[in-house]
């Protein structure tokens, strides 16, 4: 039924329980896992979250630009979701793109022939996603598949 499940991820907590409902589905219907992170354009950094997780470890005036170390952010939290999901014996891959993220986990649907989608949300507000759209919502209500959301 979902032979190929697609998981966008990003470094929040909400992703990473997305990861973990993955596993389980994954486990019931002997699926294989695909995990996705795709690291928006530069002017796109902050409102993704990943700029704040570099400050932290660099501290505010670190030597490196953000922009080097973006890749390293993406390519790290691909390696440890991997390593998560092989350890549970569930077939996984790694998918890392960049652009505009709504755009590129469409595209991601279509060109893979996924089955489902599993990926976290906010909670945001209805008032809030009207004005300011979402990720999930996005991917909701133009997805070729379906789509099932988890909520912390």
């Amino acid at each position: 039924m979902f032979d190929k499940i697609l998981v966008p991820l990003d470094c929040s907590k909400f992703a990473e329980n997305s990861l973990n409902v993955a596993i389980e589905v994954a486990k019931k219907f002997n699926s294989q896992l695909f995990l996705l992170h795709v690291f928006p354009a530069h002017d796109e950094y902050r409102r993704a979250g990943i700029t704040g997780k570099i400050r932290a470890r660099k501290g505010a005036h670190g030597a490196a630009k953000i922009s080097e170390e973006i890749p390293k952010v993406c390519t790290d939290l691909l390696a440890n979701s991997k390593r998560k999901v092989a350890a549970e014996g569930v077939p996984v891959e790694t998918l890392l793109k960049e652009g505009h993220i709504v755009n590129k986990i469409l595209e991601t649907i279509i060109q893979g022939g996924f089955d489902l989608v599993i990926m976290g949300a906010r909670g945001q507000s209805v008032i809030k996603n009207l004005l300011l759209g979402s990720v999930s919502n996005g991917v909701i209500r133009h997805a070729s598949c379906s789509v099932l959301v988890a909520k912390e």
